[in-house]
């Protein structure tokens, strides 16, 4: 428990979906072609977490610059 703020907190979560490194994992498994059911499978998580998951990692990714000034020249 947190003095300051009393609030509780877990130091070992039991979900594997809490994991740190759990969405290089997803990334990984997803390049190298396993399916949802197998990458949920092999990491002991629900479909239902591995594709939200999935869906916030694509959310999180920026196109580079290089691409977009030459979109760019191309439509000149």
């Amino acid at each position: 428990m947190c003095k300051s703020c009393n609030k509780r907190f877990l130091e070992f979560y039991s979900y594997k979906a809490c994991h740190k490194n759990i969405n290089s994992k997803i990334i990984q498994l997803t390049k190298e072609g396993l399916g949802i059911r197998s990458t949920a499978r092999v990491l002991n998580i629900s479909t239902t977490t591995l594709l939200r998951r999935i869906i916030k990692i694509a959310a999180d990714i920026t196109q580079p610059k290089s691409a977009i000034i030459n979109l760019t020249n191309l439509m000149k």
